[in-house]
């Protein structure tokens, strides 16, 4: 029986009650054969009979199980009409409270990844699967089970090879640009990513303010706004930097979080600004616009050249 607590989890990952339904179905049919993950081998039509449902309704819910990392779904021979092999993730099995018995095949792994590794003994699967999660290739004692061709054994290979120099490729990004903003904070200044750029914001012009403006600290801003992008990608722009600098600001040194401690604050401002429904600040001074503006300076497309 699904708890209200595993359907709330179906349906943020969004599944529909067909597909619930589709799940439950696959997961009583299921078996454990001998070294394979729990499976069960039914045409589509056989289900859609069995639960009153179109072929379509079908194929949507198992393509919707398959993109929410329930299920895998590959043909042992890749002929028009052959069954496909189903194979229940853990993800499935969390849901259904145990009812599939036990799985190995994380829901986690790329849908590429998890087609491969449908006919795979649970061994193969958790020496591929802690290979993914640790950045790493396939240990020595990771001999490719008999069901694996060579071809998708080289492919298993180049996936978590892949995987390993994106991540190489990103740290060096990353170290690269923490050196770019250390550079920057040593002159007054901070570097805001934007979705179609970079922008530097100067410190100076706030500096040179009295008040309110003077305590501005920009590094609180930068922070809040690459937070708003993360959650709404494409509200941070270079053309709206200038304005929402200032309004973040005022917020921060005499708005409604104000009072807040930092973490707060920002946790605050982000979920407001990232609603889509950020307004003007109510009281906020032309200083802080004509500031902002004046310390706005843009470097599209590129991070700033250091000299």
């Amino acid at each position: 029986m699904f708890t209200s607590k595993n359907l709330l989890s179906m349906a943020t990952s969004g599944l529909r009650l067909e597909h619930v339904a589709v799940l439950s179905f696959l997961s009583e049919h299921a078996e454990e054969g001998e070294g394979l993950q729990p499976t069960c081998c039914l045409p589509l039509w056989d289900i859609a009979n069995q639960l009153s449902l179109s072929i379509d309704q079908v194929k949507r819910a198992v393509r919707a199980l398959t993109a929410a990392g329930a299920i895998a779904r590959r043909q042992a021979v890749k002929i028009k009409g052959e069954a496909a092999l189903t194979v229940l993730t853990e993800r499935a099995v969390a849901w259904l409270q145990g009812r599939a018995g036990r799985a190995t095949l994380p829901g986690h792994l790329p849908r590429a990844l998890r087609d491969l590794l449908t006919f795979c003994s649970p061994e193969f699967v958790g020496h591929v699967a802690q290979a993914w999660d640790r950045y790493e290739l396939l240990p020595e004692a990771a001999t490719p089970p008999s069901g694996l061709t060579e071809s998708d054994y080289a492919s298993i290979r180049r996936a978590l090879a892949e995987r390993i120099a994106e991540r190489a490729e990103l740290l060096a990004e990353a170290t690269a640009a923490q050196a770019a903003d250390d550079a920057l904070a040593e002159e007054g200044k901070v570097q805001i990513r934007c979705a179609d750029g970079y922008v530097v914001v100067d410190r100076a012009p706030f500096a040179a303010q009295k008040g309110a403006l003077a305590a501005v600290d920009l590094r609180f801003v930068r922070d809040v706004l690459h937070r708003v992008a993360e959650r709404a990608p494409g509200l941070v722009t270079v053309d709206a930097v200038p304005k929402l600098v200032a309004e973040v600001a005022y917020s921060r040194v005499i708005g409604y979080v104000s009072r807040h401690d930092a973490e707060r604050a920002q946790r605050a401002l982000v979920a407001t600004m990232a609603r889509g429904t950020w307004s003007r600040p109510k009281g906020i001074k032309p200083g802080f616009y004509a500031a902002s503006t004046a310390a706005v300076r843009i470097s599209t497309g590129v991070r700033e050249t250091l000299h």
